[in-house]
């Protein structure tokens, strides 16, 4: 009886290392593939950067002071000026085209 629960342990105890080894198998076949993709991505990042175009954008030299003060967009453009809202009432004469 002992021989074969020696023969059992043993058995048992090779299995266990099998299973680890394909483990370990699969992991550095995982790391592998994992260091071919960041090869290949650097790759084709390096490509990218290559053709990558750089736009250099001024600002423009302009004089706004020649062009008037702000404007605020909240309020009307004819304040102040008075009948102006009331263009409407005024009746003008219609264009006939012939």
């Amino acid at each position: 009886m002992k021989a074969k629960v020696i023969h059992f342990e043993k058995a048992r105890k090779k299995i266990r290392d099998n299973r680890r080894h394909r483990y370990n198998a699969r992991d550095a076949y995982q790391k592998k593939r994992e260091a071919e993709r960041e090869a290949q991505l650097e790759k084709e990042r390096d490509k990218l950067r290559k053709k990558e175009i750089k736009f250099n954008f001024t600002t423009p030299n302009k004089d706004w002071s020649i062009y008037g003060g702000w404007v605020n967009p909240f309020e009307p453009i004819n304040k102040g000026r008075l009948g102006s809202t009331q263009e409407w009432r005024v009746k003008k004469p219609k264009k006939h085209y012939y």
